[in-house]
């Protein structure tokens, strides 16, 4: 229940929801009441059991004379026009009736659908604002493909599920109410001895749905798994055919989808049980009600005529559907909810990185960013251990070491990326943690080994999170990157589409777009973190240069094993088992890689 009310709070104002929607359905109820209402007078005319006894008005109103109100107008009717008139305007009654409530039910439908969309919109954006704010640790240790199906299919399952559920919830119980007041008129006793009869199918309904929960929980997450393996796959669908590796990844899909058949082959059995269970226990009381009813009819017990009885049996049979509604969609919710407990987990998630309550505005780096004792790893494993080094304004630093070593995660430090799990990092003398966010990092440039780049034209992945960029601050950051060229041969130039992940272009062409976005904002501090790794020599070559002309008059941070940049640097640090060395080139080895001599 209480995921279900942490639900309905992304709903607008429920008391204006609730006011619209319960009109609509009560004028729904009331003139679908009026149809079956009808049966009666009906049956009475076509077995010529109508008994014209008084034309005079009943004394009392309620449940207790609505029959006789009934008699009043309907025997008035027929003494005035006859049987044959009574018949024809009962059935005209019938259907404006039917006309009428169908329009309201038309009308709370709309209601509910304004409502689903609201909800819907409002989960979906907050949950997708809630995974951009987190961290990127909490990326590492998470599927990606389990986050979009948290995304999609959960968010979904919420949408067929709880909001069917409650579209049930709200409506079927006015049915139900209404209907009874009809049978209570007709038999009261009858419908006594159904309301006995009808919680034994909620209760045996309500203990499938128990176990349904833990197995849709289970179900969502391997949902996920498979969401995982998918996007793996066509990811890296280049390598797996360059090593034959097809029937691997066939394989793995197919324990996949093999556990989710097993789960979800579970959950379809129970979810199917509670249809033909309702269905029977509706049929059983049926039954009994025939039963009982025939006799009181057989024996002349009591007022109840046989046209009356076979109204009620008639209005009787239509309380069970929306009684058997309730009951599947309290088991269908169960799915709904397994699948919101997955959503709100992770909106629950305290690993974000919070600003300070009164963030501190910046604008300018003006004097040295400062690593004070920062410690930093990922849960028990230590990456960086108590990193000293402060990097000055209009100096250019070098962090090399092995593979794993942690330069990349002390560069992400500086743009708060992480926070250090000890110590502290300082920008002008402000500590990173009472800064905002979003000026800090509007300092910083960044330029990766693996370019970065969106399913968006040229023009939008270079002015990236600029609502007022211009061609003009494009191209200029564009010609400092020297991508102008290649750029301008584009058949739409600055405006073509570069496809996924950048994959119309070549390695050159996308980090040089990368570099274009970085010098973009003209920030004065730059991150190169192995920006020329995995380039032909022409194309490292054409980013070497355009990384020397972005480099010129800004702070800059090289994480790379390339001499040529390298070479360039003012300061150089070794990274080694977590701890940062300061160092010198030695020379340049065979294989490329750099030996390093220690002093400076």
């Amino acid at each position: 229940m209480r995921t279900f009310i942490r639900i309905l709070k992304y709903a607008p104002p429920m008391s204006s929801f609730l006011l619209t929607y319960g009109v609509f359905t009560v004028f729904y109820v009331v003139f679908n009441l009026i149809n079956f209402s009808a049966l009666i007078p009906i049956l009475e005319v076509l077995f010529d059991q109508n008994e014209i006894a008084t034309s005079e008005a009943p004394g009392t109103v309620g449940i207790g004379s609505l029959k006789d109100w009934y008699h009043y107008y309907f025997d008035n009717l027929i003494l005035k026009e006859g049987k044959s008139s009574a018949l024809g305007a009962i059935c005209v009654i019938v259907l404006v009736s039917v006309f009428l409530a169908n329009l309201f039910r038309y009308l709370a439908d709309i209601t509910l659908v304004k409502l689903r969309v609201s909800i819907i919109s409002k989960m979906r954006a907050r949950l997708f604002e809630n995974i951009i704010e987190l961290p990127l640790s909490f990326f590492s240790e998470r599927k990606k493909g389990d986050l979009v199906a948290r995304f999609t299919t959960d968010i979904q399952e919420i949408e067929v599920s709880i909001i069917y559920s409650l579209k049930v919830f709200l409506k079927e119980p006015l049915v139900i109410i209404g209907f009874l007041f009809i049978l209570f008129s007709i038999s009261a006793e009858l419908t006594l001895y159904s309301l006995i009869l009808l919680p034994v199918s909620g209760i045996a309904i309500s203990g499938i749905a128990k176990k349904l929960k833990g197995n849709a929980t289970k179900s969502q997450a391997i949902l996920g798994e498979i969401n995982a393996v998918i996007s793996e796959s066509i990811w890296g669908i280049r390598i797996i055919k360059a090593f034959g590796a097809n029937s691997f990844a066939k394989k793995q899909m197919k324990a996949q989808i093999q556990k989710y058949a097993h789960v979800d082959s579970i959950i379809g059995k129970r979810f199917q049980l509670a249809g033909p269970m309702s269905e029977f226990l509706g049929v059983f009381t049926v039954v009994v009600i025939l039963l009982i009813g025939g006799k009181m009819v057989l024996s002349n017990q009591g007022s109840l005529s046989t046209p009356e009885f076979l109204a009620f049996l008639i209005i009787f049979s239509q309380v069970l559907p929306p009684a058997k509604s309730i009951s599947q969609a309290y088991t269908l919710m169960q799915k709904g909810l397994a699948s919101a407990d997955r959503i709100f987990e992770l909106q629950d998630t305290n690993f974000k990185i919070l600003e300070a309550a009164t963030p501190i505005r910046i604008k300018t780096f003006t004097k040295s960013i400062r690593f004070e004792k920062v410690c930093f790893g990922y849960s028990s494993t230590p990456i960086l251990k108590r990193i000293n080094l402060e990097i000055k304004k209009g100096k250019r630093y070098a962090l090399v070491g092995l593979s794993g070593s942690g330069k990349s995660t002390l560069a992400d430090l500086i743009a708060r990326f992480h926070d250090p799990t000890e110590g502290n990092i300082f920008i002008d003398n402000l500590n990173l943690k009472n800064c905002c966010l979003d000026d800090l990092r509007k300092l910083i440039g960044f330029v990766n080994q693996e370019p970065i780049l969106f399913n968006d034209t040229v023009f939008n992945n270079i002015a990236l999170g600029d609502a007022n960029a211009n061609l003009e601050k494009v191209t200029a950051a564009a010609a400092i990157a020297n991508a102008s060229e290649f750029i301008e041969q584009l058949a739409e130039g600055y405006h073509a589409n570069i496809g996924e992940r950048g994959n119309k272009l070549s390695g050159g062409q996308k980090q040089r777009i990368a570099i274009a976005r970085a010098v973009y904002n003209n920030p004065p501090i730059l991150i190169l973190d192995e920006a020329t790794t995995s380039l032909d020599a022409n194309s490292e070559k054409l980013v070497h240069e355009a990384l020397s002309n972005l480099m010129a008059g800004r702070t800059t941070l090289i994480i790379s094993h390339n001499l040529e940049l390298v070479d360039e640097v003012d300061y150089l640090y070794q990274l080694e088992n977590g701890e940062l060395k300061k160092t010198g080139i030695h020379e340049l080895l065979d294989d490329g890689s750099l030996k390093l001599s220690s002093g400076f």
